[in-house]
């Protein structure tokens, strides 16, 4: 911030009425230009330096680059794995290959079987780059929320991954609809603390007695 007479003041100010504590200028919500050139010509080597990234980027590019760097490493979803690095797809493949499926081609059409008490169900691009996960929610009341997220760094500038998620009617009907959901998939690092912000809400009828429904995702 910036005092009325031009100078610059620290934050520990606020605390003291709005006024500078040496000269009792008032303080205002004022940018303080020199600062920031100052903070604008300063540059840094990217925090993910030892995995990897050699770039060193300006103080104002550092937190964008960092979120789409490609060397930031992934952390495993499964419950009690403490994997974490660069080869997430690999990882999966090596040590979770019971719980993931292989989806071909885009995963145009990819069927799975999804149990109402499993949080995720682990999709694998056949390309050997994305990992997605077919998030179960229990935070919807009388059914379950479904969406989908991808497991990595985000896609390229101006091309986002769009997914489309089908399940048919358990008994088909008058009575039952299928149902489907299409959103821009999101790309994090880890899954905790991940909220999608869009899903489809499958109601608990459409679960069945085994506990289970048929999810088609198409990305």
């Amino acid at each position: 911030m910036q005092k009325k007479n031009g100078k610059a003041c620290g934050s520990c100010c606020v605390g003291m009425n709005r006024a500078c504590p040496c000269c009792s200028e008032p303080i205002g919500d004022i940018r303080c230009r020199p600062l920031e050139k100052v903070f604008a010509a300063m540059s840094a080597p990217c925090k993910f330096r030892a995995t990897g990234c050699m770039e060193t980027v300006g103080y104002n590019e550092k937190r964008s680059h960092e979120a789409s760097c490609p060397h930031a490493s992934c952390r495993c979803p499964f419950d009690g794995c403490s994997y974490e690095g660069l080869l997430l797809y690999n990882h999966i493949q090596d040590d979770h290959a019971t719980d993931a499926v292989v989806a071909m081609g885009c995963l145009r059409g990819t069927t799975v079987t999804l149990h109402k008490s499993k949080p995720f169900h682990v999709l694998l691009h056949r390309s050997g780059t994305r990992v997605f996960l077919l998030l179960n929610g229990g935070d919807v009341l009388s059914g379950r929320s479904l969406s989908l997220v991808s497991v990595g760094p985000p896609s390229h500038a101006n091309c986002e991954l769009l997914y489309k998620i089908e399940l048919a009617a358990v008994v088909p009907g008058p009575g039952e609809l299928a149902l489907s959901a299409s959103s821009t998939v999101p790309c994090v690092r880890r899954l905790e603390g991940f909220e999608a912000k869009a899903f489809l809400f499958v109601p608990d009828s459409y679960w069945g007695s085994s506990g289970t429904v048929s999810v088609t995702v198409h990305v």
